[in-house]
């Protein structure tokens, strides 16, 4: 198999900009853990929440969820002018987050590292002029994305 790697990604954390749990403080772990968060879960079939929680369950911590969302962009919308907190991909973020918000780096136990996403296609593969169209499509797509 031949991996192509296509971008390389982190987590943050959005809060407002006047959270007065968080004006001039640093977000350490006991912090991030004891404020509310909203939380995006793509689906309903009761599966493992992802990185974040299984980080915090193996420091024998968990953090306190107020509400779910299935879609990524009602995040910002639930965080603007509240306590609430809420993780996610820093490019997502910078997308969505809006003058109101402020990203914040994750308390470093917390933090899973970086994480990507590549793209993988078979060695054997003959030559294929549609497939190095379509994989060269995909990488200046994503490399529109990321820059």
């Amino acid at each position: 198999m031949r991996v192509t790697p296509l971008y390389e990604e982190s987590f943050v954390c959005i809060a407002d900009k006047q959270h007065a749990g968080l004006r001039g403080r640093k977000l350490t772990l006991d912090r991030y853990v004891a404020l509310p968060h909203a939380l995006f879960v793509p689906s309903d079939d009761g599966s493992a929440r992802g990185v974040i929680d299984a980080s915090l369950a193996r420091l024998g911590r968990k953090r306190r969820v107020a509400c779910t969302f299935a879609h990524i962009v009602a995040l910002p919308h639930a965080v603007v002018g509240t306590d609430l907190i809420a993780t996610l991909a820093r490019r997502a973020a910078l997308r969505l987050a809006g003058q109101a918000l402020r990203l914040r780096p994750l308390p470093p136990e917390v933090d899973p590292g970086p994480f990507g996403s590549d793209m993988v296609s078979s060695r054997r593969a003959p030559a294929d002029a549609a497939l190095a169209w379509l994989q060269g499509l995909i990488q200046r797509a994503v490399k529109d994305l990321t820059d």
